[in-house]
C-alpha cells in the first residue's frame, strides 16, 4: 500500500490497536504479593508516640486526592518534622490512585488541562509564589503546539492513515530543584498524564501546593505523593532503575525548543487512526 504524506484532520476516524502502545502503569506496580516489602526504616516513629505528639510539621502520603496515613502507621523524622514512611501496600494503593486519576485526565483535551494548570499558575502567584508562576505559564503557552498538532496522515486511494500522540500513563518524579520538579510536572501534566512524586529529606515535595492543584480543579489521582526515608526503594518499585536513567527517558535536555517538544514526544505515545475515504 503506497502512502503519501500530507497533514489534515479528520472528524470520523476508526482507532487502530497499535502495538507499541502501552501505558507505563502497566509495568509501574512492581508490588506484587511475592515481592519484599520496602525495609522499615531506621528512625521509625509511631503515631500517638512522645515523639510524634512533640514534632512540629506532620507529613502524610497523599493520593486518591487526599491525604492518608501510612498503612503500617511509621513515620520518620528528620529536623523535628515526621515523614510518612511508604511501604508495598501504600505504593500499590498510589499506583491505582494514579490509574483512575490517569483514565479522567487524558480524556481532557489539551485547552482543558491548559485552562486547569493556567488557574494553577494565577493561584500561585495569588500566594506570591511568582517563579512557579510564570514557570508553569510559560508552559502552558507553549503547551497548544499540541493542541493545533493535527499529527502526520498518509494515504492511498481507500485509506488515509493519521498518526498523533496520546498520554503515555504515569510518570514518576523525584527532583533536588524545585523549578526542575515544577517543570517537569507541568509537562507531564499538559500531555495528559498523572504524575506521583517521590520524595525524602533530600528532594523536593510538594505538600504546600496540593490545596492550589485541587483549587485549580485537578481531578483527584493525577498528582499524587510518596514519601520514604531510603528513597532508593522507592525508584526501584515505581522506576524499575535509578531514577536519573529513569529520567532521561521522559526530559530532554538542551535548547528551551528541545526541552519542550522532545520532552513532549517521550511523555506521549504514537497512535494512529485510519478513515476510509471511499
Amino acid at each position: 500500500m503506497d502512502f503519501n504524506g500530507g497533514l489534515l484532520r479528520v472528524p470520523f476516524a476508526r482507532i487502530l490497536d497499535n502495538l507499541m502502545d502501552h501505558t507505563t502503569m502497566n509495568s509501574i506496580d512492581k508490588t506484587n504479593t511475592y515481592v519484599d516489602d520496602i525495609p522499615p526504616c531506621y528512625n521509625a516513629v509511631k503515631p500517638r508516640s512522645e515523639e510524634y505528639l512533640k514534632s512540629s510539621e506532620i507529613y502524610d502520603l497523599f493520593y486518591d486526592g487526599m491525604w492518608q496515613k501510612p498503612v503500617e502507621g511509621i513515620y520518620w523524622k528528620r529536623n523535628n518534622r515526621l515523614f510518612a514512611n511508604a511501604t508495598n501496600e501504600d505504593v500499590r494503593r498510589c499506583v491505582r490512585s494514579a490509574e483512575e486519576g490517569f483514565k479522567i485526565w487524558r480524556a481532557d483535551s489539551v485547552a482543558s488541562r491548559i485552562k486547569v494548570l493556567s488557574k494553577f499558575a494565577t493561584i500561585l502567584a495569588d500566594n506570591r509564589k511568582f517563579l512557579l508562576s510564570t514557570l508553569v505559564a510559560r508552559c502552558t503557552k507553549f503547551a497548544r503546539f499540541y493542541e493545533n498538532s493535527s499529527g502526520y496522515c498518509a494515504h492511498d486511494e481507500k485509506l488515509e492513515l493519521i498518526t498523533t500522540r496520546k498520554p503515555r500513563g504515569i510518570i514518576i518524579l523525584r527532583e533536588e530543584n524545585e523549578n526542575t520538579l515544577f517543570f517537569r510536572l507541568t509537562q507531564s501534566l499538559l500531555a495528559g498524564n498523572s504524575v506521583i512524586v517521590i520524595f525524602n529529606e533530600n528532594f523536593c515535595n510538594i505538600a504546600p501546593y496540593l490545596y492550589m492543584f485541587s483549587m485549580s480543579e485537578v481531578p483527584p489521582g493525577v498528582i499524587n505523593m510518596l514519601s520514604s526515608e531510603y528513597i532508593i526503594n522507592l525508584e526501584s518499585r515505581l522506576c524499575g532503575t535509578q531514577y536519573s536513567v529513569y529520567a532521561k527517558r521522559y526530559f530532554s535536555e538542551g535548547n528551551l525548543i528541545e526541552k519542550y517538544t522532545k520532552s513532549y514526544t517521550h511523555l506521549s505515545l504514537p497512535k494512529q487512526i485510519v478513515h476510509p475515504l471511499k
